[in-house]
């Protein structure tokens, strides 16, 4: 079973507090809770489908998380940079 992570948008704000319990419930993980009625979730398949058919929920859509690479800088003892 693969989990993936989604955008879900309440109703309200009260919604949204319902669908973070729910997630939860569901063996899922709130990731980013934003001001809007709105939270990103890591879920499985299964359980995506069940929390979409919710009413509370208006909208729910795949993310896509990534990572940024790290830069790599090379410094002295004495804090200067090196090779630059």
């Amino acid at each position: 079973m693969s989990s993936q992570h989604y955008l879900l948008v309440a109703r309200d704000l009260p919604a949204r507090a319902r669908l973070a319990a729910r997630v939860k419930a569901a063996g899922g993980l709130v990731l980013l809770v934003l001001p809007k009625p709105a939270l990103v979730v890591e879920l499985s398949d299964d359980a995506k489908d069940e929390i979409a058919a919710h009413p509370d929920v208006t909208h729910c859509g795949g993310v896509q998380i990534t990572p940024r690479p790290i830069r790599r800088i090379r410094v002295s003892v004495d804090g200067t940079q090196m090779n630059a």
